[in-house]
């Protein structure tokens, strides 16, 4: 099993919109067994990317000890992914929750999944490395704009100093006029794994509860979030041939 965290330095980035769809992509078109976690204890919206908000069972249950990790795992029906929840609302005990974010790391392992992919909150505070310290690897998400760039390679360097591998940057939300892809892989001290265009498509997903690479199947960026899951695997991406047709438009 591949435990795999994706961070940001700054929100708005689009990192959840990213975990979403890698692991739809995974899941749905490569048939692997795909848990999403959402370790962001403050502001998590990961379920709503799926439609999905009411959950009894949640990460904070798990981590106090009151229900074992197989209560807090949803299915989502028309993807097959996992989802583990954060809670919406904040408890008093809500930082001392934080710092048991690490016992998480036996937890997950004993679970039986090809990949769990992490959601982490944005940021270089205690909530973000604690959620590092439970992953293998890990993927930055940038958009391309200076600070949006400064703020993941900070993220990144965090994890190296934590001896996790680095799997390379993602960068999203892409407009032509702004960084290009050489001076954000120099910026970031690593490879761009992928870029996701500027896609209406994107947010009318989250609208739906949807992520894009089911709501609409051939849009340009459902082909890059397939891939990147084609990326995760080692394995080369061939497109389907109406993909290779749209590609000619």
């Amino acid at each position: 099993m591949r435990i795999i965290g994706v961070v940001s330095g700054k929100g708005g980035v689009g990192k959840t919109t990213i975990v979403a769809n890698i692991g739809v992509a995974l899941s749905k078109y490569f048939g692997k067994r795909v848990a999403i976690l959402d370790t962001n204890l403050s502001t998590p919206n990961l379920s709503m990317h799926f439609g999905m908000d009411y959950f009894p069972v949640t990460v904070r249950e798990v981590l106090k000890g009151k229900a074992p990790i197989m209560e807090s795992i949803y299915i989502h029906p028309d993807s097959g992914v996992r989802i583990i929840p954060a809670p919406i609302n904040i408890e008093r005990d809500h930082l001392e929750n934080l710092g048991k974010i690490p016992k998480l790391y036996d937890i997950i392992r004993g679970l039986d999944y090809d990949f769990i992919i992490a959601d982490s909150s944005p940021g270089l505070g205690l909530e973000t490395i604690s959620a590092m310290k439970i992953v293998d690897e890990v993927i930055g998400v940038t958009t391309p704009d200076i600070p949006s760039v400064i703020s993941v390679y900070k993220s990144l360097d965090l994890a190296r100093s934590l001896g996790k591998e680095i799997l390379g940057v993602i960068v999203n939300r892409w407009r032509t006029g702004e960084l290009l892809i050489p001076d954000i892989e120099y910026l970031c001290d690593t490879h761009v794994i992928s870029v996701i265009p500027e896609d209406v498509n994107v947010f009318n997903g989250m609208a739906y509860g949807k992520p894009v690479v089911m709501n609409k199947k051939y849009a340009a960026s459902s082909t890059r979030f397939r891939m990147i899951a084609s990326y995760i695997l080692g394995e080369e991406y061939k497109p389907s041939l109406i993909e290779r047709i749209l590609r000619r438009f």
